[in-house]
C-alpha cells in the first residue's frame, strides 16, 4: 500500500487543505503546532473511522478534539495505491458514529465495493488488524512510547500467524479463567461462597431441620385448625356482601336519573362557555378565516423587523462614533490652522526684528544714540552763547544779558531732555528684550504644539468623512427598509381586532394562540353540541326525580360494604397465610425429602470436589506451559528487534526479550530488568524497534505505511543519526511519513 495524497476537508486546525505524500521517505518538517499529530490521526481516521467516545475529556474524544474550529464539514479524504490500483476513501464525522459517512471510489471514480459492502472497516480490510493494533503498530508517537503487556487482540494475531488459533485472549486470561472457576467452587475469602462451600452449609442446615421436624408438624396441625375457622367468616362476609350488593343495586337505578340531569347541565354550560369563547375570537378575526392566516409570512416579517432594529442601532451607535472622530478630526485641523497663523505672526515678528538690524539700517537704539548727540551738540551750542553772552556783558550789556540768557535757558534745556532721553532709552530697551524673550517663547510653544497637533491628525484615517458619508447613507436605508417592514406588520394586524399592540412579536404570539384556540374551540363545541344531544334524548321521559335520602342511603351501604370486603380480604389473605405456612411446615416434616436432598448435595459435592481437584491441576500445568507459549509466539518479534537495536546500539552484552504477555524485559549480567529502570532514550528506542518488528510479523497481508511523529526527541545527537539511517532503510521496504520539527531530526 502507498499513499498518494489526502484532502482535509476540515479536521481540527486544518480546513481545505491538500497535502501530497510525494517521495520516500515523506518528510514534513514543520514547527510545533502546525498540525503534524492532527495530520497523522486524520490519517489514521480515513483509515479506520472514529472512536465513539462520550468522553469530555479532550485526550480521550477524538469527535471532540478534532471537530473543526471554523465549523463546516468534518472529514475529508485519503488517495492510495493498493494491488496497483488507485483508490480514494472519503469520510464525514458527525457527533456520534451512527451519524458517519463513508465510501469507496475507485480509479475511475466509481464506488467501489473492493473491500465489501462497507468502507467503513477499510482498515481491517487492508491490514487485517483492528484500530488498536494499528495504532500500536504503524503509528509512532512523540515522547516515550509505551512498552507494557500487548493486546489480546495482537496476541491472538501472533498466534494465529504461527499456527495457533487465537482463541482464548492469551495465557493471563485463561490462569484468570481457571482462578474464577475455583473460586466459584471453593472460596478463598470470607464471607464469599463458593459451591462447595454452599453445599456444606446446606448439609448442616439439613441436619439441623430433620431434628425440628416433629414441631413443626404440631404447628401445621395447630395452622389448619385456625384455618377452619377462617372458613367460617368468609362465609359470614359473603351473605352479607350479597345483601348489600343487592340494597345498593336497587339505590343506584333511583341515582341513575340525577347523576344523568346533573351531567347534561354540566355539558350546556361547558357548551355556553365555549360558545361564549369562540364569539370572542370571531370578533377578534373578523371577516378574515383564522385557517387561511399566514402566520408564517408574518412570523418572517416580525423576525427581519427586529432584525433590522438592532442593526439600526449599531449602525447608528457606528455613526456616532465615527462623528465624534470627525468632530474631533476637525477641532485638531482648526487649532493646527491657528497654530500656523501663530507661528506665522510669530516669524514675521522675528523677521522684522532682523531686518531693522541688517546692513544699512539703524536699530533703535543707535537712533536713539543718534538723536542723544544731536542733543548733544546743541547743549554744547548754548553753551558757547552763554560764554558770549557772558563776555558781552561788559561791552554790550542788553545783548550780553540776552545771549547769557538764552545760553543758560538753552543749556538747562538740554540738559533737562538728556536726563529724560536717557531714562526713556532704558525703558525702551528692557520692554524690547523682554518682547523679543516672548516671541521666541511663543514660537517654540507654537511649534511644539503643531507637532502634536500633526501627530494626533496621523492617527485618525484618511476616510473618516467618507466613513460618515457611508454610514449616514447605510442609516437611511436601514431606516426606509425597518419603516417599510413595519407599515407591512401593521396594515397585516389591522385585520385583527387587537386590544393594544406594544410588541409585534407578543402580537405574533398572541395571533397563533388565538388561531389554535379557534380550532380547539370549535372541535370542542361540536363535541359538546353532540353530547348534550345525546343526553337530551335520554332524559325524555323521566319526569320523577329520585328521593333525597337514597343518597345518604346508598353512601352508608357502600361504606359498609367496603368494611365487610376488607374484612374479607384481611380472612382470605390470613386464611393463604395459615395455608401456605402449615404446608411449609408440613414439607418441612417430611424428612424423607431432606434425605434426598441430602444424597444428591453429597453426590455433587463428591463431583465438585474432583473438578477442583482437575482444575489447580490445570493451573499449574498451565504455570509451567507459559515460558513455552510465549518463547512460541513472540520469538520471531524478539528476533526481529533484537536486530533493529544492534544497528542502533551495537554490541551491549544485553539481551531484548518478551514476557507471555509481550512485555519486553532485559537480560543483563544474569539477571533481568523491565524496561522502565533505562532512561527515556533507551525506552524510546525499544518500542520504536519493537513496533516495526510487531509490524513486519503481523502484517501479512499488506505492507502498511509507517507513520513517525517525530519519534526521536530524547535521544542524543549519535544515537539520532543511527535512528535516522535506520529509518532511510526502513523506506526501502515501507512507505514512511516522517514528521519533525528540527532540523537536525530532518533526514
Amino acid at each position: 500500500m502507498k499513499l498518494l495524497s489526502c484532502y482535509i476537508a476540515g479536521f481540527g486546525k486544518f480546513v481545505k487543505r491538500q497535502i501530497p505524500f510525494d517521495g520516500n521517505p515523506v518528510v514534513i518538517k514543520e514547527d510545533n503546532g502546525w498540525g503534524k499529530t492532527t495530520l497523522a490521526d486524520f490519517i489514521k481516521c480515513m483509515l479506520y473511522g472514529m472512536e465513539n467516545s462520550r468522553s469530555r475529556a479532550l485526550e480521550t474524544n477524538e469527535r471532540k478534539k478534532y471537530e473543526p474550529w471554523q465549523g463546516g464539514v468534518f472529514g475529508g479524504s485519503l488517495t492510495f495505491l493498493y494491488a496497483g490500483r488507485k483508490y480514494r476513501i472519503e469520510r464525514t464525522f458527525g457527533k456520534t458514529a451512527s451519524m458517519d459517512t463513508a465510501r469507496l471510489f475507485d480509479e475511475n471514480e466509481m464506488q467501489s465495493y473492493a473491500f465489501g459492502d462497507k468502507a467503513e472497516h477499510l482498515g481491517e480490510a487492508l491490514f487485517g488488524v483492528d484500530r488498536d493494533s494499528y495504532q500500536r503498530n504503524v503509528y509512532v508517537p512523540q515522547g516515550e512510547i509505551p512498552t507494557g503487556n500487548l493486546p489480546d487482540d495482537m496476541k491472538n494475531r501472533l498466534l494465529a500467524l504461527l499456527g495457533g488459533n487465537g482463541q482464548g485472549g492469551g495465557s493471563e486470561v485463561a490462569f484468570e479463567r481457571l482462578e474464577t472457576a475455583e473460586r466459584a467452587l471453593r472460596a478463598k475469602r470470607k464471607p464469599a461462597k463458593g459451591k462447595l462451600d454452599a453445599i456444606d452449609e446446606r448439609l448442616q442446615e439439613i441436619s439441623r431441620e430433620k431434628a425440628n421436624c416433629e414441631q413443626c408438624l404440631a404447628q401445621a396441625r395447630s395452622l389448619r385448625a385456625d384455618m377452619q375457622r377462617k372458613e367460617e367468616e368468609i362465609g359470614f362476609y359473603n351473605q352479607r356482601l350479597e345483601g348489600l350488593s343487592a340494597a345498593i343495586e336497587k339505590l343506584s337505578r333511583q341515582n341513575e336519573w340525577q347523576a344523568r340531569q346533573d351531567a347534561y347541565r354540566q355539558a350546556q354550560t361547558q357548551l355556553r362557555g365555549n360558545n361564549a369563547t369562540l364569539g370572542e375570537l370571531q370578533a377578534f378575526f373578523g371577516d378574515v378565516a383564522p385557517a387561511s392566516v399566514n402566520v408564517d409570512g408574518l412570523q418572517t416579517a416580525v423576525g427581519e423587523f427586529y432584525s433590522l432594529k438592532g442593526a439600526l442601532a449599531d449602525t447608528e451607535r457606528e455613526l456616532s462614533r465615527a462623528e465624534d472622530v470627525l468632530r474631533e478630526k476637525k477641532n485638531l485641523e482648526t487649532q493646527f490652522s491657528a497654530c500656523q497663523k501663530a507661528k506665522k505672526t510669530y516669524d514675521l515678528f522675528m523677521a522684522g526684528k532682523g531686518e531693522r538690524t541688517g546692513a544699512g539700517m539703524r536699530s533703535p537704539s543707535e537712533k536713539r544714540a543718534k538723536v542723544g548727540g544731536i542733543k548733544g551738540v546743541f547743549w554744547f551750542v548754548f553753551l558757547l552763547i552763554a560764554v558770549l553772552g557772558g563776555g558781552l556783558v561788559k561791552t554790550q550789556p542788553v545783548l550780553g544779558g540776552i545771549a547769557l540768557t538764552i545760553g543758560a535757558v538753552g543749556i538747562l534745556t538740554m540738559t533737562v531732555m538728556l536726563l529724560r532721553g536717557r531714562k526713556r532709552n532704558a525703558k525702551r530697551s528692557n520692554k524690547e528684550e523682554t518682547a523679543t524673550e516672548e516671541a521666541l517663547k511663543g514660537l517654540a510653544e507654537t511649534e511644539k504644539e503643531l507637532a502634536e497637533i500633526s501627530r494626533r491628525l496621523s492617527a485618525f484615517p484618511s476616510d473618516a468623512e467618507q466613513i460618515c458619508q457611508r454610514l449616514t447613507a447605510q442609516k437611511t436605508q436601514q431606516k426606509q427598509r425597518l419603516d417599510s417592514v413595519e407599515k407591512g406588520i401593521a396594515r397585516f394586524l389591522q385585520k385583527f381586532a387587537f386590544r393594544e399592540i406594544y410588541d409585534y412579536r407578543v402580537a405574533l404570539s398572541t395571533l397563533k394562540e388565538n388561531i389554535a384556540s379557534y380550532a380547539r374551540l370549535t372541535h370542542s363545541v361540536a363535541e359538546l353540541q353532540t353530547q348534550v344531544n345525546a343526553w337530551a334524548d335520554g332524559l325524555q321521559g323521566q319526569d320523577v326525580a329520585p328521593q333525597e335520602s337514597a343518597l345518604g342511603d346508598i353512601s352508608a351501604l357502600k361504606n359498609e360494604k367496603a368494611q365487610m370486603e376488607r374484612a374479607k380480604e384481611s380472612s382470605v389473605a390470613e386464611h393463604a397465610r395459615l395455608a401456605t405456612k402449615a404446608e411449609q411446615l408440613e414439607e418441612a416434616a417430611d424428612t424423607s425429602g431432606l434425605d434426598g436432598e441430602a444424597d444428591a448435595l453429597n453426590h455433587e459435592k463428591e463431583r465438585l470436589e474432583r473438578r477442583l481437584y482437575a482444575i489447580k491441576a490445570a493451573k499449574e500445568i498451565l504455570l509451567r506451559a507459559e515460558e513455552n507459549i510465549a518463547s512460541r509466539y513472540l520469538e520471531p518479534v524478539g528476533l526481529r528487534c533484537r536486530a533493529y537495536l544492534k544497528m542502533l546500539q551495537g554490541e551491549t552484552g544485553a539481551t531484548l526479550r518478551f514476557s507471555a504477555d509481550g512485555a519486553p524485559f532485559i537480560e543483563e549480567n544474569g539477571g533481568t530488568h523491565e524496561v522502565d529502570y533505562y532512561s527515556v532514550g533507551s525506552k524510546e528506542l525499544i518500542g520504536f524497534c519493537t513496533r516495526i518488528a510487531l509490524a513486519e510479523t503481523m502484517f501479512t497481508r499488506e505492507t502498511p505505511v509507517l507513520i513517525l511523529d517525530d519519534p526521536f526527541v530524547n535521544l542524543d545527537d549519535e544515537k539520532t543519526e543511527k535512528a535516522k539511517r535506520l529509518v532511510k532503510e526502513l523506506s526501502k521496504k515501507y512507505q514512511i511519513v516522517y514528521f519533525t520539527c528540527k532540523n537536525e531530526r530532518r533526514l
